[in-house]
């Protein structure tokens, strides 16, 4: 017996109808793929965005660590004192007084008026002249340091001198030190009295025409220590020009506004916290055996073993054995 089979739920599609299913399933399919990754993408962006965040919050606390740190910094080396936040070299004297920072105009008049208090420093050789140079020439005392403050200004404290214990020092700073705007003055003070104009009256009887050797050499050392000094703190401050009644040129006006050191203040806090005794201190100061010592260098034994101090600090250089031979003629 012949059986039929009957195939049920099948029925062929045309061609039509079979792209027509192709394109609908493709886009179905792009679809959910284009769904997934947006969803993916969705996903991504709060990461992206935390990252990015958190770099940020990053860079800004270390950049608020840093300036915290240079902060603290100044504020360390500038405790007990208003001295301007940018020193060229490190000095414990900063903390050792509250000095004042000021503006001044510079005097400049070419002429000296003495009824100007300010031109005591230029006029002519007097007492008073010589009073007045000698208090800003010769303020400079000894005072106590520690050997990290001698490390901290670039010098080896192995090398720097120990005050004698009867000079009771603090514990802990046995150093001495001095200040070197006051060893500047000095040095401007020696060329004053150098002067041609004014060599005579200081030096004429002692040396006359024939000062020794030694004598140039520490106007010589005077003039480039003021040169080095003039050079490191190279003022920038601008000066300008003027039209005068009178003059066919502009005129240069150097009255500029210098910001600066109170060195009245600075003055006083010298002679105030002055050792009475560091005089008599230093005359009976003796090199004790054993220490570590540097090369001297060519002369100086001779001239600070044979040089005398006058009543004034004036430092009287003796003639020294093999240079006496130097002439300095001077007016020829």
């Amino acid at each position: 017996m012949a059986m039929s089979l009957k195939t049920e739920g099948y029925t062929p599609i045309d061609d039509e109808e079979s792209a027509n299913l192709s394109d609908s399933e493709s886009s179905e399919t792009l679809l959910k793929g284009q769904h997934k990754r947006n969803k993916s993408r969705a996903r991504s962006v709060p990461h992206i965005h935390c990252n990015v965040a958190g770099f940020v919050a990053l860079v800004i606390l270390v950049m608020i660590i840093i300036l915290a740190t240079i902060k603290c910094t100044i504020l360390y080396e500038r405790r007990g004192s208003n001295a301007p936040r940018w020193r060229p070299a490190f000095s414990p004297f900063y903390d050792m007084m509250d000095i004042p920072i000021i503006k001044k105009y510079a005097d400049h008049s070419p002429a000296p008026n003495a009824s100007d208090p300010r031109h005591i420093y230029r006029l002519d050789p007097s007492p008073e002249v010589d009073a007045a140079w000698t208090r800003i020439a010769t303020a400079s005392a000894i005072y106590p340091a520690s050997a990290q403050d001698i490390a901290r200004a670039g010098k080896d404290p192995r090398y720097a001198v120990d005050a004698p214990e009867s000079w009771n020092y603090p514990p802990g700073k046995t150093k001495m030190m001095g200040i070197e705007a006051f060893h500047l003055l000095h040095c401007l003070n020696a060329l004053r009295k150098g002067l041609i104009i004014n060599y005579d009256y200081y030096w004429g009887a002692h040396y006359g025409f024939a000062p020794p050797a030694v004598f140039a050499r520490h106007l010589n050392h005077c003039v480039d220590m003021l040169r080095q000094h003039l050079m490191c703190h190279a003022d920038l401050v601008p000066f300008t020009f003027d039209w005068r009644i009178g003059q066919t040129k502009p005129y240069a006006d150097f009255g500029i506004q210098k910001t600066c050191i109170d060195f009245d203040y600075l003055l006083d806090w010298v002679e105030d916290n002055k050792d009475p005794l560091a005089e008599e201190r230093w005359k009976a100061l003796e090199k004790p055996e054993g220490v570590l010592q540097k090369e001297a260098p060519p002369d100086i034994p001779q001239i600070t073993n044979n040089s005398v101090w006058s009543k004034d600090h004036t430092m009287v250089l003796e003639t020294l054995a093999g240079l006496e031979g130097r002439e300095y003629c001077l007016g020829r």
